[in-house]
């Protein structure tokens, strides 16, 4: 009779564990139901497997946040090579490269995008970011409202930590953090009304992981991605090596509607 009572134990205590970790590394359905959103041949257009540069979708970004930045400022370099966007960072200045959607996402929708990006060891004089952002339509870079994930290598850090956070009026919210090496994978962004869910794949797996989810905005949103080897508070660099990203498969799922620039 023990003997059955501990069975059925280890049996409750292995399924729960099962259920706890199904929890936290949550396989999400392929895209968010969004009815009378737009067919799939016109979201079509707006996918990109980064073959070339589309002028008519993607604007660079080159921000900077002080004067001795913009003082020692080059723009990352951009290539595309083998289906892929390559971006690389200057050496011995402050360092940027990346892309800003021409347009918005109006109402609901699920996007993503691949990203290979492999980190230095060692400690250097600079900073290894790449940043991935939903920025509000028709607002300056600073003084938007963000929802963002970020791969994050300080200087003399052992490990990248990759985390999610969102401003809204000069608020910062924290989301999920973890710890890792390199990242070779997907970064996704779903929008229900006013929330913004944020996950993550690892390169081969099926399975999306959940880094944030946030209470954010309902208004037009457009989505831009960026390397660079700065934060907002450095004044001096010397970056002696190069930081370097891959980006493909930009792809949009589902959404109610692209706001178009007006011309």
């Amino acid at each position: 009779m023990k003997s059955s009572r501990r069975n059925l134990w280890g049996l409750v205590l292995f399924f729960l564990g099962v259920l706890l970790l199904s929890h936290g590394c949550a396989t999400e359905q392929a895209a968010v139901n969004i009815e009378g959103g737009l067919p799939p041949d016109r979201l079509a257009y707006y996918n990109d497997s980064f073959d070339k540069l589309r002028a008519d979708l993607w604007e660079k970004s080159q921000l900077t946040y002080n004067k001795a930045q913009m003082a020692n400022f080059k723009l990352a370099d951009m290539a595309f090579e083998n289906g892929k966007l390559l971006i690389e960072t200057k050496t011995g200045c402050f360092s940027k490269g990346g892309l800003l959607t021409r347009y918005a996402f109006g109402g609901d929708f699920d996007i993503q995008i691949d990203c290979h990006m492999d980190f230095l060891g060692g400690k250097f004089d600079m900073d290894q970011r790449a940043v991935f952002s939903l920025i509000e339509k028709d607002k300056e870079m600073l003084a938007s409202d963000q929802t963002f994930a970020e791969l994050l290598r300080k200087p003399g850090d052992r490990k990248t930590l990759f985390h999610s956070i969102c401003r809204t009026g000069g608020k910062f919210k924290r989301g999920r953090s973890i710890k890792l090496d390199d990242f070779h994978g997907t970064i996704r962004f779903v929008r229900k009304k006013s929330k913004i869910g944020i996950l993550y794949r690892i390169e081969d797996s099926t399975n999306w992981n959940k880094l944030g989810r946030f209470n954010f905005t309902s208004k037009d949103l457009k989505f831009g991605f960026v390397i660079q080897n700065f934060d907002y508070r450095r004044a001096s660099i010397k970056a002696e090596s190069q930081i370097a990203a891959t980006f493909d498969n930009f792809k949009i799922n589902a959404a109610d509607k692209i706001v178009e620039e007006e011309i």
